[in-house]
């Protein structure tokens, strides 16, 4: 549930955090759940960096739907994000120490 929760309670905490990664995460009517989030007409002006990754092995199996729907929402309302599928590995901590590693923490406090 981490990702989940990285989600869930920061897209709700713009007044606290500005930077996400979500790993291994998402939500198939992501519309709706995030509506708050995706429908902010600031939401680019708020949010600095926003990551979305999984493994490759997930994005085969029954966790891609999850973040296929978080993806598909993001584009739909054109929200700046990063996707990136890697790592080699299921849903588990080798998965997550290549998403952290590899390209989420090296991304954060980047001047845009």
């Amino acid at each position: 549930m981490g990702g989940r929760h990285s989600m869930f309670i920061g897209f709700r905490s713009l007044d606290l955090f500005a930077n996400f990664g979500i790993l291994s995460a998402g939500d198939t009517d992501a519309e709706s759940s995030l509506s708050h989030f995706l429908n902010d007409p600031n939401i680019d002006e708020k949010v600095d960096y926003l990551f979305v990754g999984q493994g490759t092995k997930e994005a085969e199996g029954f966790f891609n739907a999850r973040v296929q729907g978080l993806i598909d929402a993001l584009n739909n309302h054109d929200i700046a994000h990063e996707y990136y599928v890697g790592g080699n590995g299921g849903h588990d901590w080798s998965t997550w120490r290549h998403l952290l590693y590899y390209r989420f923490l090296p991304n954060l406090w980047q001047n845009n």
